[in-house]
C-alpha cells in the first residue's frame, strides 16, 4: 500500500514539475531577459528540466503543442533554448495535426517568425516525426506551402527530405519540375535538390537530370537516425500504437522507417512509372479509396513487398493476378535457389533466411496457401536443415501443404522432417504441433471445397486417415519408447488428438460430413487412462466424450459407420466408466467390454495380492473415484465439503467443525464408500446417497479445470444423462 502510494505521488510529482517548467518557459517567452523574475538561471533550469523529461518519458500531446506554441513564433527566448526545446520534443503519442500546421506556418520571412535556425530544426523533426502522425494526410495537404518555401536557403535541405517523403504522382506537375530544374541551373549541383528531383523522375521518367551527385543517400543522417530510435524507444515504453486505425486494419501503406528497413531482404512498397489514369497503393489512404479504385490501382514495381505490406496482400486476394503470382515466385525461386547453395557448401544458412520465411509464414497463414515455389524449396531445405534453426517457421510453412496421398507427403515430407528434428530435445512437442496444425489445415480445405482435389491414388478421405494414423504410431513409439515421458510431450500429444477431434466433430456439425469419424488407439488410451497426471486423464475423458457426440450427431445424419469401428469405441467407454464411475475396473464381462487389455489370466492372483493386503479393497474398486490415486485427495475434500454444509444446516450454524468439535456428530474418517455412507448416516453423520456423493466429486472436479471427467459420465452413463436432459 505504501509501496504504491509513494510511486503514485512521485509520479504526480514529476508531472507538477513539467507543468511548473512549461509555465516558466512561457512566461519567459513573453517577459524580455531584463524584467524577467528568476533571471536567466530560472529559464535554464526549467529548459533542462522539459528536456530531461522529454527525453526519458516524452510529452503528452497537450504538453507537446505548448512547447511547439512557445518554439514557432518569435519570442524573447534565445536561440539555443529554442533550439533545445526542438530537439527534445519527443511525442509520446501520435502528433495531431494542430500541431502540424502549427510547425508549418511558421516557416518562411515575416516579424512574427521564429530564427532562421528554429525554423530549420523544426523542418527536420517533421522529418523525424512524419510516420506518427495522427493524420498523414494533415501534412500531404500542405504539400504546396512546403514546394513554395524552396528557395529558403536554410530551409532547403530540410524541406527536399521532406518533400521527397511526401511526393505523390498527383503532386508531380510540370510546374514544379520546372521550378526544381530552374533552381539547379541556378545554385548549380546540390545533392538535395538531385534527390528530390530522382523521386520526381521515379513518377515522370521524361526528367533529364544533368551529372548525378557522387552522394546517394543525400538525406540520411546519423543524428536523425539515433533521435529517431530514441523516439521509437519512448513511444513503445508508452505502449502508443503509432498508426490509425485505419493503417492498422491494413488499408494504408506500411511505410518502415530507416531501422527496420535497414539490412532487410524483403523490398519495399514503391510504384514508379505510373500512367496517369491509374492510382498506386501509396495514394490509397483507407478503405473507401481503396474499394473505390479497385480496378485501377496500378501493380507495385516489388511484388516481394507483399509479404510486408498488408495493403498489398489485401489487393493480390482481392485482385489476384497470374502475372503477380508468376513475378513473387520468381523472387521467391531466387532467394530460396541461393540460400540452397549456400546450405550445400556448408555454408550454413544466411541471416536472411528466417526473415523470408518469417515473412512468407504470415503471408501463408493470410492466404492460407503456401506458394509451389515454397513448397519445393521445403522439400529439399528439410534434407539440409540442422532441426534446431527456424523451426517454427519451418513446421508453420509445412502444415499449409495441400491434401496429397499419403505416401508422396510421408516420403518428401514427413520422414525428412522427423529425421532432422530427432537431435532437437522438443522434437515431441515440435512435430505433434505440426501433425494437428496440418491435420486442421486440410480439414479447413476438405470442409470448404470437397469437390476441388484430383488425387488418383488416393482419396483426401484415405490421405487423412492415414496422416491420423501415422500420427498415432508415432505417439505410440514416443510414450512406450521412453520411461519417463516429460508433461510438454503427452501434452503435445493429446493436443494433436483434440485438434483432430474437433476438426472432425465441426465438419458433422456444419453438415459437411466429409471425414470419417477417429479414436485415438486403444494401447495410447488405457495408457492415458492410467496416467498420472489428473489433468491427462481428464482430457481423456473430454476427448472421448467429444468423440460420443461426434457420432451421435452422425448417426442424425443417418451415416452409417463401420460395426467393428462402433464395437472398439463403446468398449473404451464401457472400461472409463467401470474404472471411474460403475466399480468394475478391469473386468471384461461387461458388453463391449476390453477390460482395459488386462490379460485375464493375471486377473485372480492380482486380486488375492489386494486382498491380503486390505480386506476392505477390491480390485474393482481401486481405480474408482474414492481410491483412485489421482483423484482420491479430491474426492475426500469434495465429501467433506458436504458433510460441512450438512454439519451446519442441522446445527444451524456455517462455522466448519472440527471433529472433535460435536460429539453428536460422526464424520468420515475415508475413503467414502456405498458401504461406508450407510453406516455414518446410522453412527450419526451426513446423509448422502452413493450416487449424490459422487455427482459432488464430479462437480468439485470441474471446479477445478478437470472437467472432462464429468463431461465423460454425463455423456455416457444413462442415469446421469436423465438428469442432465
Amino acid at each position: 500500500m505504501s509501496a504504491d502510494s509513494s510511486s503514485g505521488d512521485d509520479d504526480d510529482g514529476r508531472i507538477a514539475s513539467l507543468r511548473a517548467a512549461l509555465d516558466a518557459i512561457d512566461y519567459a517567452s513573453r517577459v524580455p531577459a531584463r524584467q524577467r523574475r528568476g533571471g536567466a538561471a530560472r529559464l535554464r533550469a526549467a529548459v533542462d528540466f522539459a528536456c530531461q523529461h522529454a527525453a526519458s518519458r516524452g510529452l503528452l500531446p497537450e504538453e507537446l503543442e505548448s512547447v511547439v506554441d512557445v518554439v514557432a513564433v518569435r519570442s524573447h527566448l534565445d536561440q539555443a533554448s529554442c533550439t533545445a526545446l526542438v530537439r527534445a520534443l519527443y511525442p509520446a503519442a501520435t502528433v495531431s495535426a494542430e500541431v502540424v500546421v502549427g510547425v508549418v506556418g511558421c516557416f518562411g520571412q515575416g516579424a512574427t517568425k521564429p530564427p532562421p535556425a528554429v525554423q530549420a530544426a523544426l523542418a527536420r523533426w517533421l522529418v523525424n516525426v512524419h510516420h506518427v502522425l495522427e493524420d498523414p494526410r494533415s501534412l500531404a495537404c500542405l504539400y504546396g506551402v512546403l514546394f513554395g518555401l524552396l528557395d529558403m536557403i536554410s530551409l532547403r535541405s530540410p524541406l527536399c527530405h521532406l518533400l521527397s517523403l511526401l511526393t505523390r504522382r498527383k503532386h508531380v506537375r510540370p510546374y514544379r519540375i520546372q521550378y526544381l530544374l530552374e533552381l539547379t541551373r541556378q545554385l548549380g549541383p546540390d545533392p538535395h535538390l538531385a534527390g528530390l528531383l530522382r523521386v520526381y523522375k521515379d513518377y515522370y521518367p521524361d526528367i533529364i537530370l544533368g551529372t548525378p551527385h557522387s552522394t546517394k543517400h543525400p538525406f540520411s543522417s546519423k543524428t536523425d537516425a539515433e533521435w529517431r530510435n530514441k523516439l521509437r524507444t519512448i513511444q513503445e515504453a508508452n505502449s502508443t500504437h503509432i498508426s490509425s486505425t485505419e493503417a492498422d486494419s491494413g488499408f494504408r501503406m506500411k511505410r518502415q522507417n530507416g531501422h527496420n528497413s535497414k539490412g532487410s531482404i524483403l523490398p519495399e512498397l514503391h510504384t514508379f512509372y505510373a500512367r496517369e489514369t491509374s492510382v498506386t497503393l501509396e495514394e490509397i489512404d483507407g478503405v473507401d479509396r481503396f474499394v473505390d479504385n479497385l480496378e485501377r490501382i496500378e501493380l507495385p514495381n516489388q511484388l516481394a513487398a507483399s509479404f510486408r505490406d498488408p495493403l498489398l496482400q489485401k489487393y493480390l486476394t482481392l485482385n489476384p493476378s497470374k502475372i503477380a503470382s508468376q513475378r513473387i515466385e520468381l523472387w521467391l525461386s531466387q532467394v530460396f535457389q541461393d540460400e540452397l547453395e549456400c546450405l550445400r557448401d556448408g555454408g550454413g544458412a544466411s541471416a536472411h533466411l528466417t526473415e523470408v520465411l518469417s515473412a512468407l509464414l504470415k503471408y501463408t497463414e493470410y492466404t492460407n496457401v503456401i506458394p509451389p515455389v515454397a513448397k519445393n524449396f521445403l522439400q529439399r531445405y528439410l534434407f539440409l536443415w540442422d532441426g534446431t534453426s527456424n523451426v517454427k517457421e519451418t513446421t508453420g510453412l509445412l502444415s499449409y501443404l495441400p491434401v496429397l496421398p499419403f505416401e508422396e507427403i510421408r516420403r518428401s515430407f514427413l520422414d525428412p522432417l522427423q529425421r532432422a528434428i530427432s537431435a532437437n530435445p522438443r522434437a515431441p512437442g515440435i512435430i505433434f504441433t505440426f501433425f494437428g496444425d496440418l491435420i486442421h489445415n486440410w480439414v479447413v480445405l476438405m470442409i470448404s471445397d470437397p469437390d476441388s482435389f484430383d488425387m488418383v491414388e488416393e482419396t483426401p478421405r484415405q490421405s487423412f486417415v492415414r496422416l491420423y494414423e501415422h500420427a498415432s504410431t508415432v505417439a505410440l513409439s514416443i510414450l512406450s519408447s521412453a520411461p519417463d515421458v516429460h508433461i510438454p510431450t503427452t501434452s503435445a500429444i493429446l493436443t494433436f488428438y483434440e485438434s483432430a477431434t474437433y476438426a472432425v466433430s465441426t465438419s458433422y456439425a456444419s453438415h459437411s460430413a466429409v471425414l470419417p469419424i477417429l479414436c485415438p488407439p486403444p494401447h495410447l488410451i488405457y495408457l492415458f487412462l492410467f496416467s498420472a497426471s489428473a489433468a491427462e486423464l481428464s482430457r481423456l475423458c473430454a476427448l472421448l466424450a467429444t468423440i460420443k457426440r461426434t457420432y451421435e450427431v452422425s448417426l442424425g445424419h443417418a451415416i452409417t459407420h463401420s460395426p467393428a469401428d462402433l464395437a472398439a469405441f463403446n468398449g473404451y467407454l464401457m472400461d472409463a466408466c467401470n474404472i471411474l464411475w460403475r466399480a468394475r475396473a478391469l473386468l471384461a464381462s461387461d458388453a463391449n467390454a476390453k477390460g482395459c487389455l488386462f490379460p485375464p489370466r493375471l486377473l485372480p492372483p492380482l486380486q488375492d495380492y489386494v486382498a491380503r493386503r486390505d480386506r476392505d479393497y477390491g480390485l474393482a474398486a481401486f481405480f474408482g473415484l474414492s481410491h483412485n490415486a489421482l483423484l482420491a485427495g479430491m474426492a475426500a475434500a469434495a465429501f467433506r465439503r458436504v458433510e460441512v454444509e450438512r454439519h451446519a444446516l442441522e446445527r444451524g450454524s456455517v462455522e466448519e467443525q472440527d471433529e472433535d468439535g460435536d460429539e453428536d456428530w460422526t464424520w468420515h474418517a475415508g475413503p467414502v464408500t456405498q458401504r461406508s455412507l450407510v453406516v455414518l448416516e446410522k453412527d450419526g453423520g451426513a446423509a448422502v446417497s452413493w450416487r449424490e456423493y459422487r455427482v459432488e466429486v464430479l462437480r468439485w472436479l470441474e471446479e477445478r479445470a478437470l472437467g472432462g471427467v464429468k463431461e465423460l459420465m454425463y455423456a455416457t452413463m444413462k442415469d446421469l444423462m436423465r438428469v442432465n436432459a
